[in-house]
């Protein structure tokens, strides 16, 4: 899909696919913190024994580490149970992780729904990576029939609760007036380049990149 004369490159979403996402930048606080490297084997022990007492996002990072490990169907099992257990616990990044693998059909049997709701119970648990998953699904009819308008809101979830991408696909759907009430042109440049911005803040390199295009 090309945009409109806003902007020249193509829209990529439109540019992100379906991926598993961990944002969890420390362990779980059940987890002692320690001045030396820890060995994979001995952190993957501790996140199953604090999953297994009911620690929520230890059983999403307990899912992801078996994501990363290997390609093998036992591993990707594994995960499986342990994003499931971490979603009925209330970890948001679980539910996403779990609605992924009902989006992809390769660990369980597909089901753009349940995918869906799934997206749908990580974003009301303001997982941005849910909301952009979520906006993803209504853009491109998965699980659902087509909606733009649900799409951009959705995406002004993901970007509100920072996520970069979001912000950009709000930027190309201002670009393209996907979504939106017919609106000068002029405004939606100017909406659409603020939303550039923002996502350029939030490190998304695309965004930078066509700003900088944009200028010359």
């Amino acid at each position: 899909m090309k945009s409109n004369h806003i902007f020249s490159p193509v829209l990529l979403f439109f540019l992100l696919s379906f991926g598993l996402y961990n944002c969890t930048s420390k362990a779980p606080d059940s987890l002692p913190n320690k001045s030396k490297p820890e060995t994979s084997a001995s952190l993957i022990e501790k996140l199953v024994y604090s999953c297994k007492q009911n620690k929520a996002e230890a059983c999403n990072q307990a899912g992801v580490y078996y994501t990363k490990k290997s390609t093998s169907p036992e591993s990707h099992k594994q995960a499986f149970e342990y994003y499931k257990k971490g979603c009925k616990l209330g970890s948001a990044l679980s539910c996403d992780n779990l609605g992924f693998l009902y989006m992809e059909g390769k660990v369980v049997k597909q089901n753009l729904k349940k995918g869906l709701q799934l997206f749908k119970k990580a974003c009301v648990g303001k997982s941005k990576y849910g909301c952009h998953h979520l906006g993803n699904s209504y853009f491109g009819g998965m699980g659902t029939e087509i909606d733009y308008e649900k799409a951009l809101n959705y995406y002004k979830k993901a970007c509100k609760l920072g996520d970069g991408a979001g912000c950009f696909n709000i930027a190309m759907m201002y670009g393209k007036s996907l979504g939106i009430e017919t609106i000068d042109i002029g405004v939606r440049k100017a909406k659409a380049k603020n939303y550039l911005r923002k996502s350029c803040s939030l490190k998304f390199g695309q965004a930078c990149s066509l700003l900088e295009k944009l200028k010359e």
